[in-house]
């Protein structure tokens, strides 16, 4: 890859990540105009600050846990070691991504994290799966991943995904709540929000 496509690779992934943020950050904004004016607004502006230090520091290692990914170290797979130190050397990488097992018969493999947190998790049943040949040209489009930032982008992609749900679930439970207040001819809670808040998960696939 040349460095003039890599450097359109990571600005088109940074735009991305910016247009997700700034829609995600949107959408918290109005919901906290409609329910606490000013003061629901910076309170938005607070949790938005929340995902994207969640998508960058902590998912790497909770995708990890959630998949049980153990490290590995070089004893334990010298070969793999060689293949993905020849690879980083090849792409310029300062520091190799750490590599972890998953002691699963599927065939998986991702990567996770950027820069020196960059790291790999290959399963059993790729590694029996695979040929050598396959196998580092599974690791070299992982590496690129990492290389790219597009590791950053599906993480806080998978963030707001999971943030949008919460948002639409509350949507659900506020209207659960306000039909009866409606029925009743109480002080019900405003429907544009409500509608927003179930809505959301759309939006957010959509983008």
């Amino acid at each position: 890859m040349s460095p003039r496509h890599l450097l359109s690779h990571r600005t088109v992934n940074l735009l991305h990540t910016t247009i997700l943020m700034a829609a995600l950050l949107a959408l918290l904004c109005v919901l906290g105009w409609f329910f606490a004016g000013v003061n629901g607004i910076l309170f938005a502006l607070f949790l938005s600050i929340i995902p994207l230090f969640v998508s960058i520091r902590l998912m790497p290692s909770l995708v990890l846990k959630m998949y049980k990914a153990e490290p590995l170290s070089a004893d334990e797979s010298p070969q793999l070691y060689s293949i993905i130190r020849a690879l980083s050397a090849r792409a310029g990488f300062s520091v190799m991504p750490r590599i972890y097992f998953i002691n699963n018969k599927s065939a998986l493999v991702f990567s996770v994290g950027e820069g020196k947190e960059g790291a790999i998790a290959v399963s059993a049943g790729l590694l029996h799966l695979l040929t050598l040949r396959e196998l580092v040209g599974v690791i070299g489009h992982e590496m690129c991943h990492i290389r790219n930032k597009d590791t950053v982008v599906m993480s806080f992609a998978d963030v707001a995904s999971r943030l949008t749900s919460l948002l639409s679930f509350t949507g659900q439970l506020l209207l659960v709540i306000n039909l009866p207040l409606l029925l009743l001819g109480g002080q019900t809670l405003p429907w544009i929000p409500l509608i927003l808040m179930m809505v959301a998960p759309t939006l957010s696939g959509l983008l």
